[in-house]
């Protein structure tokens, strides 16, 4: 899967990627004082 020209990511990187993705967004809305399990807008 690419989304540019001369890229190519893995399926496996991909899934690594989204899962810091979401512990970084739990890091960040509990440092800005948020629920992090209620959905943001």
């Amino acid at each position: 899967m690419n989304r540019y020209r001369g890229f190519d990511t893995s399926t496996e990187k991909i899934l690594e990627l989204k899962v810091m993705a979401g512990r970084l967004r739990q890091a960040l809305l509990l440092r800005l004082d948020l629920d992090p399990q209620e959905p943001t807008p």
